[in-house]
């Protein structure tokens, strides 16, 4: 009977100790939540359309407005803790006949790739249901990994440290809002739905630009990095815009996610095993 009892309590301690380990891992890194459940599909995205936009920046004040961002003066048309979306220009063609080159519009801000997700070692970014992605400033450490591995140099940081970016009006989409920019906009450029349907409204916008002589006419963020909640329809090259044509992982993120993350995840979850394999044996002996 004593032994019986034993052998029950040995195999609840030895339980314990694995669930004590297995936790450890989990909350260390060593097995990713993305391995056990399904990644959530990027369900909502905003279509902005390059050759609507007006250049008014109604999008980038309304944007202040919503979030309650200071203002600022001489920015230089960049993003900062404070400006989260700004509507850059850039010359395109050559000065031909005295008649001066054209314009070309484009929207800076947070396109939610996950790249900055995928790198942070406090949990801080998040990849929320709806396929954005979302920062818990009380968790964010001010490690800069985020803006090391963004392939596209979006992330800024506060006089506290933290990293700001867009968030994509999670406030007014609990509210069964629109995002700020999108509910702004005058002229259609900028559109808010499930993603599915941006994507199909993308690319016939893309279509019907080729149709009207626009061959490198292209749809931005609809392949690229596995798919982003942010797309833009493109009249030319998005090289031309100022963007990656191939953007990717930087070095930074894939050394952390693929060996300075695991390593570490593997040496605390052995240490976190070796509490638990103690633990066993203390009860043992007494």
């Amino acid at each position: 009977m004593n032994n019986n009892n034993e052998k029950e309590i040995s195999r609840r301690d030895f339980i314990r100790a694995s669930g004590i380990g297995v936790g450890g891992l989990l909350l260390l890194g060593m097995i990713e939540p993305e391995a056990v459940l399904a990644e959530t599909p990027a369900e909502k995205a905003i279509l902005y359309d390059a050759t609507k936009c007006l250049y008014c920046h109604t999008c980038e004040m309304f944007c202040k407005q919503s979030n309650e961002l200071e203002g600022e003066i001489d920015v230089d048309g960049d993003l900062s803790p404070n400006t989260w979306l700004i509507i850059d220009r850039m010359e395109y063609g050559p000065e031909v006949g005295g008649i001066q080159p054209g314009w070309l519009f484009i929207r800076s801000a947070c396109m939610h790739c996950g790249t900055c997700a995928s790198v942070c070692p406090s949990g801080a970014i998040i990849k929320l249901d709806n396929g954005s992605i979302a920062v818990e400033q009380d968790k964010c450490i001010g490690c800069h990994y985020c803006h090391q591995a963004c392939p596209l140099d979006i992330p800024r940081y506060g006089e506290d440290g933290t990293m700001r970016k867009c968030d994509f009006c999670q406030d007014r989409l609990a509210l069964g809002e629109k995002p700020a920019c999108v509910g702004a906009c005058p002229a259609n450029a900028l559109i808010f739905g499930d993603r599915d349907e941006m994507v199909v409204e993308g690319r016939e916008r893309v279509q019907a630009l080729i149709a009207e002589g626009y061959s490198d006419a292209y749809l931005y963020g609809d392949k690229e990095l596995g798919g982003m909640p942010v797309m833009y329809v493109l009249a030319y090259s998005p090289e031309e815009y100022g963007l990656p044509l191939m953007p990717k992982a930087t070095e930074t993120q894939m050394t952390w996610r693929d060996l300075i993350k695991p390593l570490g995840g593997m040496l605390g979850g052995l240490a976190v095993l070796g509490v638990g394999a103690k633990y066993v044996k203390a009860k043992k002996a007494k």
